[in-house]
């Protein structure tokens, strides 16, 4: 969650998520969660998933889902080409 900064902050944000080093940003809080509701003072508010823009209401309900995606992973190779 970022902290509210002002426009020059932000470049040094933007700077830092480009260098991959948003991890030294002290206005950027991580936390891990399984559900999550944001609540904004505007409604619909504009949201970035998965690279495309949408309008949703508030409150925004986010729920990871337990075993909702499925992959195909190749085997394990060891250094001798066995198992």
């Amino acid at each position: 969650m970022l902290k509210p900064v002002r426009g020059w902050e932000m470049l040094r944000v933007i700077f830092r998520g480009i260098l991959k080093t948003l991890e030294k940003e002290e206005r950027l809080d991580q936390f891990s969660t399984d559900n999550l509701i944001i609540t904004t003072k505007r409604s619909p508010q504009m949201v970035a998933l998965d690279g495309e823009m949408f309008y949703i209401n508030s409150p925004l309900k986010v729920q990871a889902l337990p075993d909702a995606l499925n992959l195909i992973v190749p085997k394990p190779v060891l250094k001798d080409n066995t198992l």
